[in-house]
């Protein structure tokens, strides 16, 4: 199963159009992608243990692995891109 890890704070305004993005792109997936969403000053050890240190960050795993680390806002269309080439 492939997981994608969505680090983001309340505040950051990128954070929230990268929120609208990957519900759609994630609608097209059919529920075969975990979202595991990681407020960042709720969970500091988790964004220090995955090195994040931009915002927004979006972290894919597959089967506990990353595969792809995505830093800053990133298009429905990559993001698509390269969740189709996880699997």
């Amino acid at each position: 199963m492939i997981t994608l890890k969505d680090f983001y704070a309340d505040w950051c305004a990128p954070c929230k159009k990268q929120e609208k993005v990957i519900k759609k792109v994630l609608k097209e997936f059919n529920g075969h992608i975990n979202l595991e969403k990681i407020n960042v000053e709720e969970r500091p050890e988790e964004a220090s243990k995955y090195s994040v240190l931009s915002l927004p960050t979006l972290v894919i795993e597959k089967e506990g692995k990353i595969c792809e680390k995505l830093i800053g806002f990133t298009s429905a269309e990559k993001l698509k891109e390269i969740l189709n080439k996880t699997f």
